[in-house]
């Protein structure tokens, strides 16, 4: 079917954060008359949404379905694609372990065709204290940059953005005159209270960085099995930023910053990769924020479906499809557009 054949079917998307922008976007490519209908939207650096505060490089996350695989490779070559505009870049990568002694599964991860040069690290290149570890390239980009070119990507097709909060999927199906049909959830943890939806299986993972300048970094790192039991991520970015965490705290709404927590990641990013403050110390690390954001997880996994409402408000009762995309915590920016290909295709 063609695109112009969408032209007069309207679609309502729900969520204004990475997913819910992507899918308004794919829509909007497709043909569809897309109104974006959000309370956060990009340039906003509210704690009540979590894109802003990602980590928001490219890296599957061990034990993740076949279903997130497929969308995190969606994601991955379009991405990559988008490395000529600057708001993405290459980044090779490493991760070490204090305590695991076996990464056998690197030989068989199932995005080794996508990046090749994924590799376990001889034991003669492991610096001291360290049992294993890998190195690959992947891609990172700064939310910064990359939700306000979205936003821009959404303007020039036309497609309507409305700033208000949304109560329910009724609500959602009158914002335009005309009957609206479809109806895309993207709401994160918004899906917990959304009339029509009410998702029990809604839950936080608390995550809190430090951002930091540092433009000189030319590689990202990972370190898992310090003493205290805590990880650091430290993610270069486009802009010359980077990210350093961090936690995951599960079941956390706890948006205030920790200060222990702040100087706990900044110590063992230090210690990990001294460049940070080209050896001046943990304290010469040039702070730019210290941030907490809230992974809008689910219990069972992201949510994709499509089901059919009736509704009333508006007009006569009529029916309306509503495709859900949501839940899929830590792994946004990595599955945003293998999600919105999705739902587009629902």
């Amino acid at each position: 079917m063609s695109s112009s054949s969408f032209s007069s079917q309207k679609v309502v998307v729900i969520g204004g954060g990475v997913v819910g922008c992507t899918s308004a976007l794919i829509l909007a490519q497709r043909g569809y008359d897309v109104t974006l209908v959000a309370r956060d939207l990009p340039g906003d650096q509210s704690q009540g949404w979590a894109s802003p505060w990602a980590g928001a490089n490219w890296h599957s996350f061990p034990g993740s379905s076949s279903q997130v695989h497929a969308w995190e490779r969606i994601a991955y070559l379009k991405l990559k694609s988008l490395i000529p505009t600057g708001i993405v870049q290459t980044l090779p990568w490493v991760s070490y372990s204090k305590t695991a002694d076996d990464n056998s599964y690197i030989d068989s991860a199932w995005y080794n065709d996508l990046i090749p040069d994924h590799k376990t690290l001889p034991k003669s290149e492991l610096p001291n204290g360290y049992l294993t570890g890998s190195s690959l390239t992947t891609l990172s980009l700064a939310p910064a940059t990359y939700l306000p070119w979205l936003l821009t990507q959404l303007n020039n097709l036309g497609v309507k953005i409305i700033r208000r909060k949304v109560e329910s999927l009724e609500e959602a199906a009158s914002f335009v005159a005309g009957n609206v049909h479809c109806v895309v959830n993207a709401t994160g943890l918004g899906a917990a209270s959304l009339g029509g939806v009410m998702d029990e299986e809604c839950m936080p993972i608390r995550g809190q960085t430090v951002l930091a300048r540092a433009p000189w970094l030319t590689y990202g790192l990972s370190v898992d099995g310090f003493k205290d039991g805590t990880f650091v991520y430290i993610i270069p970015r486009p802009d010359g930023n980077v990210i350093l965490g961090g936690t995951m705290d599960v079941g956390s709404w706890d948006t205030s910053i920790h200060q222990e927590t702040t100087e706990r990641i900044l110590k063992n990013a230090y210690e990990s990769m001294p460049e940070l403050s080209k050896g001046q110390g943990w304290e010469k690390i040039e702070i730019v924020s210290s941030n907490v954001g809230l992974r809008p997880a689910r219990r069972g996994g992201a949510r994709m479906e499509l089901e059919v409402v009736k509704v009333k408000k508006g007009g006569p009762e009529r029916k309306v499809g509503v495709v859900h995309a949501y839940g899929i915590g830590p792994a946004g920016y990595q599955s945003s557009w293998g999600m919105a290909e999705n739902v587009g295709d629902l």
